[in-house]
């Protein structure tokens, strides 16, 4: 059990179910099915900056005794015995309320089990470790085809150890150090609501030890990102966030001021990245952002190239992903209104035409060039109104409203 605080409390108890099958040189054997329903763990150390909780002894059962175990009086004598099961079947954890708030495993009927190789002719210790290298995901057995990417089991999944080195039982060492030592690997658990989108990225991730990604530390990682998720959500309801920068511009100056101070970076090479990518673009491939999280999991460049540091990069990525978009918001329309005169048995040819058309009622009348440009009139156009109009659009809801309207005179 490890904590952030150094003084953190003691967690509480653990219950332990396991067996044990031992069989004897004579053929004797026994099956012991232990529940020992309270472990103390009251031994305090530290790792990696937490603590560790653990309980340095406890008592499994009563001794048991098998008759007829051994025989002395042939040669040689039969007086050798072999552990042929030490079976860990379950281990639960109790809070100080006396409330169970984990169990593993989840996945099988038992956790994992061991055996002795050769035998033992007197008394004999034997030694296993297991350590979770996720502790978000450590609920699979033994038996599980992906456990050993979860757990660590010394010396192996299947044999005890003669010696309490060949376990490697010290239980002050955490492998990886919980999340902090992994690629990509910052992951909290908040209690509380999320206040930026970058915290998408603490979210555990479906690959071990990973949260999930919002950025590349390099072009072999473009490939794959989470990113994309940070443009389907919104941490508040009613957040509106005006004067928000297109990733889509060309402008440098314009990046330069988007990344100054919200990069590990500096903004001189984000926005070089951003602008590489971007013209990198062919008529056949065009490099254009449709995703605010494109921007970062498809350019390592604006990130830095350290994939351990997972936080401090998100915390960067929280700057800026709040303030850019790839979709125009604020439109401008152009409205033309005209009062037509409708005409009719006038008769005319369009340019390259053998046949002469003649105007009518209830349709637009135009004389045409052989360009396709108008030449006439037919029905003439006696006056006109254009109005230069400025939409806006609401991103979330779809709905539109007029924010301003402009009366052109030509």
């Amino acid at each position: 059990m490890t904590a952030a605080d150094s003084g953190a409390p003691t967690p509480g108890t653990l219950r332990m179910k396991c067996q044990a099958l031992v069989t004897t040189a004579t053929g004797k054997s026994e099956i012991l099915n232990l529940d020992i329903p309270s472990v103390s763990m009251t031994e305090v150390g530290t790792a990696n900056g937490g603590t560790v909780r653990y309980s340095a002894d406890f008592e499994c059962c009563e001794w048991v005794e098998i008759a007829d175990a051994f025989d002395q009086s042939t040669e040689p004598p039969l007086n050798w015995y072999t552990v042929n099961l030490m079976q860990v079947d379950k281990i639960e954890l109790y809070n100080t309320a006396g409330e169970k708030v984990d169990d593993f495993p989840a996945n099988g009927s038992f956790f994992c089990n061991w055996s002795q190789t050769g035998v033992s002719y007197g008394d004999a210790n034997f030694y296993v470790s297991a350590r979770s290298l996720d502790p978000m995901m450590n609920d699979r057995s033994s038996n599980d085809p992906d456990f050993l990417r979860y757990w660590t089991v010394y010396p192996n999944t299947t044999d005890l150890a003669g010696s309490e080195e060949g376990a490697v039982a010290d239980i002050g060492t955490i492998t990886n150090g919980g999340y902090a030592g992994t690629p990509y690997g910052d992951i909290e658990v908040k209690n509380g609501p999320i206040q930026r989108l970058s915290e998408l990225g603490r979210i555990h991730s479906y690959i071990p030890l990973q949260s999930l990604r919002l950025w590349a530390a390099s072009s072999a990682d473009e490939a794959g990102s989470d990113a994309a998720i940070m443009d389907i959500f919104r941490t508040a309801s009613g957040l509106i966030r005006r004067g928000k920068v297109n990733i889509n511009t060309m402008e440098p100056d314009v990046l330069k001021a988007l990344f100054a101070d919200a990069s590990t970076v500096s903004a001189t090479t984000a926005a070089a990245a951003v602008s590489d990518w971007r013209e990198a673009g062919t008529t056949d491939n065009p490099h254009v952002f449709t995703n605010i999280g494109q921007v970062f999991g498809t350019i390592h460049g604006i990130s830095g190239s350290n994939k351990n540091n997972d936080k401090a990069e998100e915390e960067a990525v929280g700057k800026v992903v709040e303030l850019i978009t790839c979709r125009q918001n604020y439109f401008t329309v152009i409205a033309c209104a005209q009062a037509v005169k409708d005409v009719a048995g006038v008769p005319y040819k369009n340019a390259g035409e053998e046949t002469t058309r003649v105007a009518a009622y209830n349709q637009f009348d135009v004389k045409l060039n052989a360009d396709g440009t108008v030449a006439k009139y037919i029905d003439p156009i006696l006056s006109e109104q254009k109005m230069q109009i400025v939409v806006y659009r609401d991103a979330f809801s779809n709905k539109m409203q007029v924010e301003r309207i402009e009366y052109l005179n030509e």
